[in-house]
Formats: C-alpha cells, structure tokens, sequence
C-alpha cells in the first residue's frame, strides 16, 4: 500500500500518542483525561471547531476544505478494558485493572494523526468531522453521541471507521458487503430438572449433567461459558445437598462467567434471535428457557460497496438501523 509522505513522516509522532494513551487507560465514558487529551491535540492543529462533551465524554474536530461539499465522519473509539496488563512494555498500562488491550489508544492515535494532516493540508472539499466515541466496549457510546445530536449538529452525512485485526497482514484492509462487525448479544439459558432421592437417580432429571452438556455441545452453531441455573422441584439435588420445594442452587461450570454469552452476525434479515431448544442436547429436559437481550445491532453497510473486478471499493460503512 502506498503511504503519503507527509502521512510515513508523522508516523512517530502517532506511535508517541498511541503509546502516552496505553499508558492511561480509561473506561466506558469515563474517559476525561483522554478526551481532554484529544481535544488538546485537535485545538494544537489547527481545527475549525472543537467540541466536548457530546454522548457525555465524545470529542468531536470540525475541519473546513478548500471549497464547499458534503460533511465526512471520521469515527475512532477511546475506552479500553478492565484488564490487568503484563506486558512488561515501557509504555505499560499505569492504571491497575485497567488496559487497552483491544487497540483503542491506536485508534485514538491514527486519528489524530489523520487530523494533523487534514489541518494541514486541507485538499478536500466540504467538512471532516473527526469524532473520538467513548464506551465502545459497553454503554453504546456511539448511540449516545448521536441522540446527543451529532449528526445533525454537523450535518454529517457519512462516517468511515475502522477497527485493527491482528489477523490481517501489515498494510491491507478488509472489506466485506453486509455485516462486517458483530452485534452483542446475550443470552442466558435455564435448566430445570426433577428431584428425586439420591437412592434413586433414575427417577430424577438431573440438571448438572444437562448443564455440562449444554456447555460442551454446540447451539446452532455457538459454544461458550456457563453459569447455570439448576431449581429442584422437590426433594434432594443429585449432588445431596439439602434443597426445599422451588429452591434454587447455582452451580459455576466456568471461572468469572454469569451465563452463556453468545456474539453473532444478524442474517440477512436483520434476525440474530437464537431458539437454544433446537441445540444438540441429549438428554431429558424438564424446563430449558433462554432468553436474550440485543443491545446493539451489528456494522452494516448498506449498499455502499461494490465489486469492482474482484476487489471491493466501498464509500461508507453504516449502523444497521
């Protein structure tokens, strides 16, 4: 890929940035220091307008071209994890329980760096707006600063983002038609056996070992960490502990988890709801219930890539709904 000369020469200056933010780590829209950075940066450049505060923590850079055109988003995210770092790099997270272990500080960085060039050259028609969201991770920022009017504040009319993937090599991107970045969505599944006496087993349904099960085997296609549930209808639990009519035990199958979490591409429909009924389980259960929450819908873009000769060219890349 070819690479600007002014773009190789700030490289860096990024890499500095990218490294200043790893080392101060800040979670969903508490992310003051970094939005104050950003904003620091962006008035340094030489922006048209800067503005905090929108979706609560947002920071967004406004840019003029040299003549009149369209409003183009620029979107980075700025939150990272409630992760311990051990990485041992001088530029190690300062933040105890916290990191950017998943590239945000990059992110943040690149698009600084994309500002500074902006500013500085300014060969563009219409508007950049370049947009720093906080709580990516968990609170929906990115929704948030839009009902915070975002959108129509700058009368943006597209917004490109991007997201790094170590998978990809050095120097490409990778674009696709449709989703392109997975919905969250949980799902938590119930298991209700029947009690019985220990001298009995046969006469009882025993929860844990559909549980495990459960755990182990595929559901339409999705595997992962359990924390179920397991309520005796009467009598004794396999296990032999003690439990009253309706009474409930909870059983952890893995470390630190609080159900069965699933992260899915919505079909072509916009449909990701899962029915756990119709998973691979032997077995006999009494009462499986599952139910899921869809908090955010998946990157979709919408009509916006082509197929040109085998390669994909794309002007934008949108939010489902």
């Amino acid at each position: 890929m070819a690479v600007l000369n002014r773009a190789a020469e700030l490289q860096q200056e990024v890499a500095g940035w990218r490294r200043t933010l790893h080392g101060m780590p800040e979670l969903g829209f508490d992310v003051h220091r970094t939005a104050e950075f950003v904003a620091e940066k962006l008035r340094s450049f030489g922006c048209d307008e800067v503005v905090t505060g929108i979706g609560r923590t947002g920071v967004v850079g406004l840019i003029r071209g040299k003549s009149a055109g369209p409003t183009t988003g620029l979107r980075a995210d700025m939150d990272a994890l409630p992760i311990a770092e051990a990485s041992g790099k001088p530029w190690t997270s300062a933040t105890p329980g916290k990191m950017h272990a998943c590239g945000h500080d990059g992110h943040t960085a690149m698009l600084l760096g994309a500002a500074k060039y902006l500013c500085e050259t300014r060969k563009f028609s219409g508007q950049i707006a370049v947009i720093f969201q906080p709580a990516e991770e968990d609170g929906g920022g990115g929704q948030v600063m839009v009902q915070d009017g975002l959108m129509d504040r700058f009368g943006i009319s597209r917004v490109f983002a991007m997201h790094n993937a170590p998978g990809i090599p050095l120097g490409q991107f990778a674009l696709r038609p449709g989703a392109i970045m997975a919905e969250t969505l949980e799902f938590i599944i119930a298991v209700t056996g029947k009690g019985g006496h220990a001298a009995g087993p046969h006469r009882a349904v025993d929860p844990i070992v559909i549980g495990a099960q459960l755990v182990a085997t595929p559901i339409n296609g999705f595997t992962g960490t359990a924390r179920i549930t397991v309520t005796a209808s009467d009598g004794i639990l396999p296990d032999g502990r003690a439990a009253g009519r309706a009474a409930t035990q909870t059983f952890d199958l893995h470390f630190g988890a609080t159900g069965i979490y699933g992260t899915v591409f919505a079909d072509n429909n916009g449909d990701s709801t899962q029915n756990a009924q119709e998973g691979g389980i032997e077995g006999t259960v009494v009462y499986l219930d599952a139910n899921h929450n869809e908090q955010f819908d998946p990157v979709t873009e919408q009509s916006t890539v082509t197929d040109v000769n085998g390669e994909y060219r794309f002007a934008g890349i949108f939010p489902r709904r």
